[in-house]
């Protein structure tokens, strides 16, 4: 019996008797650099959407925060009859001297948002920035941190020590459309005790030492912001040497007066602007920002004069939502104002009788 050729065997990985190793078809070079490019392009189309996406629910977080401050002011308006301070004022400390307080509104509603052990371990008799204050004002408040801005986790230093450190924050009370309060009034530092009303006046919402009541907002709580946003400073000196307030970028710190936590109407929001800010009291200007005005002393020595009460700061309403801020009004709602809102429209939205 003959045995058959192996010529006509089934070769092993063979698709048919006789037949070499099946050839598989591949992507050639040219093909593959195709493929890539298409992949690159829908990567690029969809990630702005992403991204989009992302800030749309971070805007929507600080939306809420700003609600929930809304709410809290008028929870205190509720309890004690009148809005808050801007800062409160002087007041005999327990050991019987006078000194300037300094908290702020930010300061005084924590327990309205329900910050009860933070707010227990506030004690009002002495200033915000003096023991045991000086660890509250290192906590962070998840409620004054928008999602969109970096100051979560950052402190600003002013000294060398952790007593000096100021927790970032992104909300700020509004003190009207010009500034902090008139030009010859006696600042809160120079022993401006009993000082009448119109001393502090600013238009705005808020102001230093002086509640408002709801029957001041002539123009309506619909029509009169009191909280919009503020972008949080970036240099926080901690790296040695420390640079103190003189030199420091102040912007966004929520407990302590004076400290970035207030700002004006005077440009319109995210202002081409910078912000004004200069250094302690008649040195020079911080590096990066304007000097809003001259710094003008009348008298003898610093105590005595008459100083601009703009030279520390002058804030503009910022954030980091493309085309504008949350704006907090005095009844409680939060409305989104445009980046290109009418100056004077602006204006008016600060003060409590136009």
């Amino acid at each position: 019996m003959r045995r058959p050729s192996s010529l006509c065997l089934a070769q092993p990985g063979s698709g048919r008797p006789g037949r070499g190793p099946k050839s598989w078809p591949g992507f050639t070079l040219v093909e593959l650099l195709v493929v890539i490019a298409i992949i690159g392009i829908l990567v690029g189309m969809l990630l702005p959407a992403v991204q989009a996406a992302r800030e749309a629910a971070r805007r929507i977080q600080c939306t809420n925060n700003s609600k929930q401050i809304g709410l809290a002011i008028l929870y205190h308006e509720s309890a004690q009859g009148k809005f808050p301070a801007g800062a409160t004022g002087w007041d005999k400390r327990r050991d019987g001297r006078w000194e300037w307080m300094g908290h702020t509104t930010l300061f005084l509603i924590l327990p309205f948002i329900e910050e009860d052990i933070i707010h227990n371990q506030i004690d009002l008799g002495v200033r915000a920035q003096s023991p045991p204050n000086t660890v509250v004002l290192a906590q962070q408040i998840a409620t004054y941190l928008c999602p969109s801005d970096n100051a979560q986790g950052r402190r600003l230093y002013l000294n060398d020590d952790a007593d000096g450190a100021f927790s970032r924050s992104n909300y700020a009370t509004c003190f009207g459309p010009e500034y902090m309060y008139p030009l010859g009034a006696r600042p809160p530092t120079q022993g401006g005790y009993f000082r009448p009303d119109h001393e502090l006046e600013n238009g705005g919402a808020f102001r230093f030492e002086v509640a408002r009541r709801i029957p001041d907002f002539v123009d309506g709580t619909s029509k009169t912001v009191m909280v919009s946003e503020l972008r949080a400073g970036q240099d926080d000196n901690r790296s040695p040497p420390v640079k103190r307030i003189p030199y420091a970028d102040i912007r966004g710190n929520w407990a302590f007066a004076f400290v970035g936590n207030h700002y004006e109407h005077h440009e319109t929001p995210n202002s081409s602007v910078p912000d004004g800010m200069r250094s302690m009291w008649c040195d020079e200007g911080i590096p990066g920002y304007s000097n809003p005005h001259p710094c003008m002393v009348v008298g003898s020595d610093r105590s005595s004069g008459v100083i601009d009460p703009n030279i520390l700061q002058r804030l503009v309403a910022r954030s980091y939502h493309p085309g504008g801020v949350n704006c907090l009004f005095v009844d409680g709602h939060v409305q989104f104002c445009a980046d290109d809102v009418d100056f004077h429209s602006w204006q008016a939205l600060s003060t409590i009788e136009e």
